[in-house]
């Protein structure tokens, strides 16, 4: 597609519209430049700003944390005896982590966790068996058209065979690694999935930079190595199931076939593609401003 279609998916995604308000969950605090504390600020400060995040049901994090700092904090009843256990997002926690990025990975870990379910409607179709039906529930919806013809623009079990493979994976397990080479793109039908840059890569980018770095999470209906497919290069991160997924694989050469044998139906992929590729470029956007 043309810059100015995803231009007009951008601005679908940035309009005007009313955002639905969403209460604050979690004050996470950097201390990566902080050398000393004074003793007062902890017991009329920090003791203070707990309680009134408690009382609202805000949970207090701490990143980069030296530990002399981290030790007067606890000293001074900052963190509590049931706060100990960082996997937990129970209640209104106060936690400590030794970087930014896997504090913030907690932290999408517990929104993600009080979310709705939305995998029910899912579960459902797999267990029934429908399971390209599912498939065309979460692509974006097409201009009609009956599978018996050229034009047509559903998944079925005719025509969803004919280009797409269905994969299972266990927690745990890579669906692809940084590096490896690119020969189509996944849609998600059920499970959770870590998309990373490894420890290895990331050291590259110089000192001060360790660790593998989440650069996001996609569950249902999100899409993999769409951008890398795109770009005609390798893959740019390491994509790990995070639960047990039930994935859809379009290779590329089954796509090109598609574009040629079911066009309305790649048409719809195609949007698949620039509305993920919409919202990564809005993603940076918002986080530049």
């Amino acid at each position: 597609m043309a810059l100015d279609d995803m231009n007009e998916y951008l601005s679908e995604y940035s309009a005007d519209a009313p955002i639905p308000a969403c209460r604050t969950r979690f004050l996470v605090l950097d201390f990566d430049r902080v050398t000393g504390i004074d003793v007062t600020a902890v017991r009329s400060g920090f003791n203070m700003i707990k309680q009134m995040l408690v009382e609202n049901g805000i949970s207090l994090v701490f990143a980069n944390l030296p530990k002399h700092i981290e030790a007067m904090l606890r000293l001074h009843d900052v963190f509590d005896d049931n706060d100990m256990n960082t996997n937990s997002c129970d209640n209104v926690p106060t936690k400590a982590f030794e970087t930014l990025d896997i504090a913030l990975e907690w932290c999408e870990d517990g929104l993600l966790a009080k979310e709705v379910p939305v995998s029910d409607s899912a579960s459902r179709l797999l267990q029934s068996g429908r399971i390209m039906q599912l498939l065309d529930v979460l692509l974006p919806k097409g201009g009609g058209g009956s599978v018996e013809h050229v034009g047509g623009d559903k998944v079925d079990d005719v025509t969803g065979p004919l280009y797409v493979q269905t994969q299972s994976f266990e927690k745990g397990q890579l669906i692809y690694t940084c590096g490896g080479d690119v020969d189509g793109f996944y849609v998600i039908g059920k499970g959770l999935v870590d998309v990373y840059l490894p420890s290895t890569e990331h050291k590259k980018m110089g000192p001060g930079f360790t660790g593998r770095k989440r650069i996001m999470q996609v569950t249902n209906g999100g899409l993999l190595g769409d951008v890398d497919m795109i770009l005609n290069k390798k893959h740019s991160f390491t994509a790990e199931a995070r639960s047990n997924c039930f994935i859809f694989f379009i290779p590329t050469a089954a796509m090109d076939a598609m574009k040629q044998q079911h066009p309305n139906l790649a048409a719809r992929f195609d949007k698949a593609i620039m509305r993920s590729m919409a919202l990564h470029i809005l993603e940076v956007r918002v986080a530049d401003e």
